[in-house]
């Protein structure tokens, strides 16, 4: 079984998650690489573009290209 999670849904699911763990989401971090993330980087600050699309990178905080994903974290 595959679960779909469409772009609306990121942010919603952000956002139950940080109430129901008491976090702030001015602290969250939003890592994406296309237009699918767009709602959850527009309502974070601190958000980071992954090989991203040039509309993801527009919008992000920080860029990274590269195959070491934890270099940017």
């Amino acid at each position: 079984m595959q679960i779909i999670i469409i772009s609306e849904s990121k942010l919603q699911i952000v956002k139950k998650y940080v109430q129901e763990h008491g976090l702030n989401l001015e602290k969250c971090v939003a890592y994406g690489d296309s237009g699918s993330d767009i709602p959850l980087f527009n309502a974070l600050t601190n958000t980071v573009a992954i090989n991203g699309t040039d509309k993801i990178r527009e919008i992000a905080l920080i860029h990274y290209e590269g195959n070491n994903l934890w270099q940017p974290y």
